[in-house]
């Protein structure tokens, strides 16, 4: 896996892409029809998101505000998560192929991804308990009731002794994700090997589209593709 420098060339409005590369060598893009290139690209972004939580994780420590605890907590626990989940933009990590690699975290799975299922993105577990009720005034008063009011309490969590068991499951899940992005990208430099240099380079240019934050309610591989069709 090689890591590049991505800098935004704001005066051309294009991407510049530095690296260690060979010298008089030149990129091509991957084939759309190539079957392993959507899977190769999801799972180097579940690489690079695993890696964010794990970032978030290490900044929880006792010296800051609850507050901000729990928001690292979250971001690392969503960045986690949402590896394992569908999306219309990349390929999941399938949850039971992760498991099944790593017998014994089950239950440590299940309990985050419920934390984060039914209490953090969608408030329906018992985390959180809310109770509704009126004050009757006494005979003396002339409004008989007051005001409708609500309670809530919620569960007090050790972020750090929490973060620790979580960063545990994202080590192992890097690892997976690391593992099979080597294997589909051995898989694609396994089917192009044999060709000439003539006919790698008809592969032409990869496609590399700035992003932006114009189109946000859309599918970025609607806008990708409707961007290369128009160039």
């Amino acid at each position: 896996m090689i890591e590049y420098d991505i800098q935004f060339d704001t005066l051309n409005g294009r991407l510049i892409v530095r690296g260690h590369f060979c010298p008089g060598s030149v990129p091509v893009n991957i084939p759309e029809s190539d079957p392993d290139r959507f899977i190769c690209i999801s799972y180097y972004l579940h690489i690079e998101d695993i890696q964010k939580s794990i970032s978030f994780l290490k900044c929880i420590s006792a010296d800051k505000p609850e507050i901000i605890n729990e928001a690292l907590f979250v971001a690392g626990l969503n960045c986690f998560m949402k590896c394992f989940k569908v999306s219309r933009a990349r390929e999941k990590i399938p949850k039971e192929d992760f498991l099944g690699d790593n017998r014994g975290v089950e239950n440590e799975f299940h309990f985050f991804e419920s934390i984060r299922e039914r209490h953090y993105m969608h408030d329906e577990n018992s985390m959180l308990t809310p109770s509704a009720f009126l004050v009757i005034h006494p005979e003396s008063m002339p409004e008989r009731l007051g005001p409708v009011s609500v309670v809530w309490n919620a569960v007090k969590i050790d972020y750090y002794e929490q973060s620790e068991r979580l960063r545990y499951l994202a080590t192992l899940a890097l690892e997976y994700a690391k593992d099979r992005f080597e294997r589909y990208c051995k898989d694609i430099i396994d089917r192009y090997k044999e060709l000439p240099r003539e006919t790698l380079l008809e592969f032409g240019s990869p496609n590399i589209i700035p992003a932006n934050i114009s189109t946000v309610d859309q599918n970025r591989l609607q806008v990708i593709t409707k961007e290369v069709r128009t160039e």
